[in-house]
């Protein structure tokens, strides 16, 4: 691949990068789809044109509430509902969270009617827009999450 070709592609990544992101920083459905190396690369090319990238997660607003004994173990079970709902009493919008998961708003409302998730992809979306670590959801190893839910049976 010549030098060129490489900024060509570069400029793709950042054109579609940039169509994805709102000006607040949250991240949308389509950025979700390209991917986390899609993310790194477009970020990188605006540190090399001198913008300094910032993506909000919902998580890094409020992440102590995600450290409650109960929201921790909903967390493992992958009961969305009452981590959605808890998210819900402090404030948080089905909108904003199905921002910063890359779903719908509608995906959010069936969910906190009792639709389980139960795809890895998904789950690992909901993860990162959360800004939650994989492991308290169970997405990799986690041993105090494996406590948690062997003490909780």
């Amino acid at each position: 691949m010549t030098l060129t070709d490489r900024y060509e592609e570069a400029g793709r990544l950042v054109a579609a990068v940039l169509r994805d992101l709102h000006l607040s920083g949250h991240v949308t459905p389509g950025l979700a789809e390209n991917g986390p190396a899609a993310l790194r690369a477009a970020a990188e090319m605006l540190r090399v044109l001198g913008v300094e990238p910032s993506v909000k997660r919902l998580g890094t607003q409020k992440p102590s509430v995600f450290e409650r004994p109960d929201l921790r173990l909903a967390l493992a079970r992958h009961d969305l509902q009452a981590v959605f709902r808890a998210l819900n009493r402090i404030g948080v919008s089905q909108r904003r969270i199905a921002a910063a998961t890359g779903q719908s708003q509608s995906e959010i409302s069936e969910i906190l009617a009792g639709r389980r998730v139960t795809t890895y992809a998904l789950l690992g979306r909901i993860s990162t827009g959360l800004g939650v670590p994989r492991g308290w959801m169970g997405l990799s190893y986690d041993p105090e999450t494996v406590e948690l839910l062997n003490n909780a049976s």
